[in-house]
């Protein structure tokens, strides 16, 4: 919807009040003042942070595709990464080939990371960064500068990363088929890897088949809650996994509100984060039903089939 908005403003045509509505809510704003200007600065980091993105990649991808070929491998997997997309063109086995490869693992990791945390978030980080050199003030102030929003998904973002990273690394250290005879570093690396491109961005350093069950399942949970509001990534949201963690540990502590930063978080978010839960599950069960039903028929047909040839 910000591409398309971005369009009707090239093309001279007016965003009205539904166009506004609707971006207003994919955006987690609260007003629609700024809608404009907004849907202008996200464009204009987009664009920074892949132009970054692609080259940085360059350094490695032009000495060894080519430069022609080398640019193009450089600015797709950029954006590729930014919108969690998770698409290569580099080969079958994904960025395997790069799974020690630190430039390669970071660069990548740093641009899903970033498209994962949302617009209002580089908005709110950058405004405070410019207020804080315009007023010269000290920068541990940055932190107590930026909004409830943007302190919760930081935290949230950290939490399942570290999180992510320490639960893949010993659920599959030992194991040959994932890690290979690779030495802990690289182990490490490709775990903080596969815990990032759990925001839903579908990259790839090692062979998903092989994880243990444990290591699935955890992959399955990560991805379920994939990244941050207003961000490029998919899931049901850092912001609804904290209100309902803290939802849980006040109920069962006996209190009535929910405080996060010495803030009260409003009833009809917990509301929301509570039915976005439900319908999720909902989502998931009958996609899981629609899946296992579909193999099931698939079986029963093949084995009529060969019968039949018999």
């Amino acid at each position: 919807m910000t591409f398309i908005s971005l369009i009707f403003m090239f093309i001279g045509r007016k965003i009205n009040l539904s166009d506004r509505i609707i971006i207003k809510e994919s955006l987690n704003q609260d007003t629609f003042s700024g809608m404009v200007n907004l849907i202008k600065s996200i464009c204009k980091y987009t664009f920074i942070f892949e132009l970054i993105g692609s080259l940085i990649l360059s350094i490695r991808f032009i000495p060894e595709y080519g430069m022609k070929t080398g640019i193009f491998y450089s600015i797709f997997h950029s954006i590729s990464a930014f919108c969690n997309a998770g698409f290569d063109i580099i080969g079958s086995d994904n960025l395997a080939r790069y799974s020690s490869d630190i430039l390669v693992n970071v660069t990548i990791m740093m641009l899903i990371v970033i498209g994962g945390l949302g617009f209002t978030v580089w908005s709110d980080i950058f405004k405070s960064i410019k207020r804080q050199i315009k007023e010269k003030l000290k920068i541990r102030r940055i932190w107590k500068d930026f909004s409830l929003h943007t302190k919760l998904v930081l935290t949230m973002t950290i939490i399942l990363l570290v999180t992510g990273t320490l639960f893949i690394y010993i659920l599959e250290h030992n194991n040959i088929t994932v890690m290979g005879n690779d030495n802990e570093g690289t182990k490490l690396l490709k775990s903080a890897f596969q815990s990032t491109t759990l925001r839903t961005a579908g990259f790839s350093t090692i062979n998903q088949s092989e994880l243990t069950t444990a290591g699935k399942f955890i992959s399955i949970c990560y991805m379920f809650v994939g990244g941050s509001p207003a961000s490029t990534s998919g899931g049901i949201k850092t912001t609804t996994l904290a209100i309902l963690v803290l939802c849980v540990i006040n109920f069962i502590s006996g209190k009535n509100e929910i405080n996060l930063f010495k803030k009260s978080v409003p009833f009809d978010l917990v509301k929301r984060a509570i039915v976005i839960l439900a319908i999720s599950i909902f989502i998931i069960i009958i996609a899981i039903f629609r899946i296992v039903n579909f193999r099931n028929i698939n079986a029963r047909g093949n084995v009529y089939f060969r019968n039949s040839i018999i």
